[in-house]
C-alpha cells in the first residue's frame, strides 16, 4: 500500500540532473555520522544522515533521495519508520529512493534519518573518477562523475538529494582508527577519542552546500597552515611525505585569493581548504581535492589550484539551478586560470593565456569533441557531463565580454550576479540580466549565438585598392561550411591596422555585426585579427584575398590561420613571381618561385614560430598567422 501510494504521489518530485527541481521541498540540513574501521576497504560499518526538510506545499508528501550501492537499514520520518521505496534501476538517470512524508497540516520541519552500510563505489567505466576511492593510502569522495547519468556522486557514500539546486548546511561525524585523521567541509571540532583506538572527527559547515561539493578524506594526514596576510585559515591535508613539496607548492594561494577577491568580493567562506588526493581536482566546497602530483611539484604558480579555488566563487557561492548551466563553474573557473596569469606576468601574459586556450580549442577539442555550445550541451561520447569545450572556450568568450565591456562594467556585472545569488542558485539569464544592468546593453543575441548555440564566427577577407589606400571587407562564412551554426551580430575582434594618411598603426576592438564590415587601411599586409594589445575573440579568418590595381589579378591564402602548410591560389593569368614570408623584423624566412599560369603554390611553414607574418607575391602582400 505504501508502495502505491509514494508511486502515484511522486510525479515532479524525482530529480533529474539536467532539469531544475520540481518540488516545494526544501532540504535544510544534513546531519551524517560514520563510522570506518578498515579505511581502505571502502567499507563503511555503520552509518547515518538526519535530513531535516521544509516544506511550503502540503502536495509534496514524498521525498526522493539518492544513495548508490549501498544498503538501507532503515529510515524514520519523524521519529517512525517508514519503508522507502526504490524508483527505478541504477542505470537510470532519475534512480532514487522515496520515502512518504506526513500528511495533513505541515509542520515547522520534517526530519528524516537513513540507516545505511556497506561498501562505498564509484561511477565506475573506463574513466572512474565521481565517487569514493582508496588509492595511495588514502580514502576519498569526489563530487561529480564525468560519464555518469546522474553527474552528482556524493550518493556513493551518502544519502541525500543529490541535485546542485538543493543546498543545505552540513555537519559530518567521521570515527576512523588511529592514527587517521578526516579532512572534510567546513570547520574542525576539536577531535574526541574513545579510548579504544578509534577517534571521531567532527567537521561544520554553516553556508549552504550543493551536494556535489561536499567531501570526505581519511589518511594518516598531516595538516599544513599556509601563511597568509590575515586571519583567515588557509590549511592543506598531506601525507608525511609530502609536507616540503606542499609548504611550496602551496605558498602562494594567499595570494590567488586576494586576486580573486579584487575582481569577486570577499571569499565567501570561513577556511580555504585542501586535501591532497590522488585523483582530481574537484573543488569542494572549502576542502578542495588536489592532485597529488601536482602538491609533489613544487610548483607555486599552482594554476590548477587557482582554478579550483576561483570555484569557491563560481560553482560553490552560487550554485547553477541544473548541469545545463555547469559552463558557468568551469569557464569562470579556466577564465580565473588566466587572471591568474595577469597577476604574474602582466597583461601580455594575459593575452598570451587566451591566445593559447583560443587556439588549442579551435584546432584541437572542437576537431575531438565536436562544436559543442556552452549551455545545455550534448553529453553523449565524445563529450561528456563535463568537456573541454566549457573550460577552453567559455574562458575566451569570457575575456571576449571583458574586453567588450571593459573591466569596471564587467566586474561590476559579475560581482552585482554573486551578491544577488549569493549562497543560491542562479541560471544563465541571471548572469545575462546582471551584466545587462551593469553595462545599459542588450545581451540576449550575445548570450543565444556565443554561449547557446555551437561554432564561433568564420570570416573572409577581401583586401582591395582604393585610391591611396586599401579597403578590407570582413564577410561571415561559417553558415556555408556548417549551416547550423549561428550568424553572429555581435562579434568584438581586437585587431590592428595601418590608418589611412598617417599611416600609424591602430590598435582597438571593433565590434562586428552580422553584416560586411568594411575597414579602410593604408597597407593591406597592416590587417591583422586576434593582435594588439587589447584582447582576442574565436574570431577565425579563413581566407585572405587581396586585388592589386588590376581588378582581375588577386591572390588568397589558406588556411589562415595555420598550423603546418598554406598554399597560395590566383584564378587570374600570371607572370613569374617571387614570394616571400617576411617577419615582424622585415626579414624574408622563406622563398619561393611561383611559374606563370599555376593557380596554387604550396609553402610549407611547419617551422616557422607561432606569430604574425607577411606573404609577399609581386606587389601582393597578404598577412599570415602561424599558430
Amino acid at each position: 500500500m505504501i508502495a502505491t501510494l509514494v508511486c502515484a504521489a511522486m510525479v515532479g518530485t524525482v530529480p533529474h540532473p539536467l532539469k531544475p527541481l520540481e518540488t516545494s521541498i526544501d532540504v535544510q540540513s544534513y546531519d551524517a555520522r560514520i563510522t570506518i574501521t578498515e579505511p581502505m576497504t571502502k567499507r563503511i560499518d555503520a552509518a547515518s544522515n538526519r535530513i531535516v526538510l521544509k516544506r511550503s506545499e502540503a502536495a509534496d508528501s514524498v521525498f526522493a533521495f539518492h544513495l548508490r550501492d549501498l544498503t538501507i537499514d532503515s529510515v524514520r520520518v519523524n521519529g517512525s519508520i517508514v519503508q522507502a521505496t526504490t524508483f527505478g534501476v541504477p542505470a537510470d538517470t532519475t534512480y532514487c529512493h522515496l520515502v512518504p512524508l506526513p500528511t495533513g497540516p505541515l509542520p515547522a520541519t520534517d526530519t528524516v534519518e537513513v540507516y545505511y552500510h556497506g561498501t562505498m563505489t564509484n561511477e565506475g567505466g573506463s574513466f572512474a573518477w565521481g565517487g569514493v576511492h582508496a588509492e595511495d593510502s588514502t580514502l576519498y569522495a569526489l563530487g561529480v562523475g564525468f560519464n555518469n547519468a546522474y553527474v552528482s556522486a556524493t550518493q556513493h557514500w551518502l544519502p541525500v538529494v543529490d541535485h546542485p539546486g538543493d543546498k543545505a548546511t552540513f555537519r559530518l561525524s567521521c570515527t576512523v582508527p588511529d592514527p587517521y585523521r578526516v579532512a572534510s567541509n567546513g570547520l574542525p571540532a576539536q577531535p574526541v577519542s574513545d579510548g579504544t583506538g578509534m577517534t571521531t572527527f567532527t567537521w561544520s559547515m554553516q553556508e549552504p552546500s550543493a551536494t556535489y561539493l561536499l567531501t570526505f578524506a581519511v589518511a594518516k594526514f598531516v595538516s599544513l597552515d599556509i601563511p597568509s596576510a590575515d586571519t583567515l585559515a588557509h590549511v592543506a591535508y598531506v601525507l608525511p611525505r609530502d609536507t616540503s613539496a606542499a609548504q611550496t607548492s602551496m605558498r602562494l594561494v594567499p595570494r590567488m585569493r586576494s586576486v580573486f577577491e579584487r575582481w569577486f568580493g570577499s571569499y565567501p567562506f570561513g577556511k580555504v581548504g585542501y586535501v591532497a588526493t590522488s585523483k582530481g581536482a574537484m573543488e569542494h566546497q572549502t576542502m578542495i581535492s588536489l592532485n597529488t602530483s601536482l602538491v609533489q611539484r613544487r610548483d607555486s604558480v599552482n594554476m590548477v589550484a587557482a582554478h579550483e579555488l576561483a570555484h569557491q566563487w563560481w560553482g560553490d557561492m552560487v550554485t547553477p539551478v541544473d548541469y545545463r548551466h555547469v559552463w558557468l563553474t568551469e569557464s569562470f573557473a579556466t577564465f580565473c586560470e588566466s587572471l591568474w596569469t595577469e597577476e604574474l606576468q602582466g597583461w601580455t601574459g594575459y593575452l598570451t593565456s587566451l591566445d593559447q586556450r583560443r587556439s588549442r580549442y579551435r584546432s584541437q577539442i572542437a576537431q575531438n569533441e565536436g562544436a559543442l555550445p556552452l549551455f545545455n550541451f550534448p553529453r553523449v561520447a565524445p563529450s561528456s557531463n563535463y568537456p573541454e569545450t566549457i573550460y577552453q572556450k567559455g574562458a575566451v568568450i569570457l575575456g571576449m565580454m571583458r574586453t567588450w565591456l571593459g573591466d569596471d562594467i564587467f566586474a561590476a556585472g559579475l560581482r552585482s550576479y554573486l551578491q544577488a545569488h549569493r549562497y543560491g542558485n542562479a541560471t544563465t539569464d541571471d548572469l545575462r540580466t546582471a551584466l545587462e544592468q551593469a553595462s545599459g546593453k542588450d545581451l540576449t543575441s550575445f548570450f543565444d549565438e556565443w554561449i547557446a548555440q555551437p561554432g564561433w564566427p568564420r570570416m573572409t577577407i577581401t583586401m582591395r585598392r582604393n585610391g591611396a589606400g586599401w579597403t578590407a571587407t570582413f564577410t561571415q562564412v561559417q553558415q556555408q561550411q556548417q549551416p547550423s551554426w549561428p550568424r553572429y551580430s555581435t562579434i568584438p575582434v581586437a585587431m590592428t591596422y595601418r590608418e589611412v594618411g598617417t599611416n600609424r598603426t591602430v590598435d582597438t576592438v571593433v565590434v562586428m555585426s552580422s553584416e560586411p564590415f568594411v575597414l579602410e587601411t593604408a597597407d593591406p599586409s597592416s590587417v591583422r585579427v586576434n593582435a594588439g594589445m587589447k584582447g582576442r575573440s574565436l574570431v577565425e579568418v579563413t581566407t585572405i584575398t587581396s586585388m592589386a590595381e588590376i581588378p582581375t589579378a588577386s591572390i588568397t591564402i589558406a588556411p589562415n590561420p595555420a598550423t603546418s602548410d598554406v598554399t597560395l591560389m590566383t584564378f587570374s593569368e600570371h607572370a613569374d613571381m617571387s614570394v616571400d614570408v617576411i617577419d615582424v623584423t622585415g626579414r624574408s624566412i622563406i622563398s619561393a618561385s611561383w611559374p606563370a599560369g599555376q593557380a596554387r603554390l604550396p609553402l610549407a611553414i611547419h617551422g616557422l614560430p607561432s606569430g604574425s607574418y607577411v606573404v609577399r607575391a609581386g606587389d601582393i602582400s597578404l598577412p599570415l598567422v602561424v599558430e
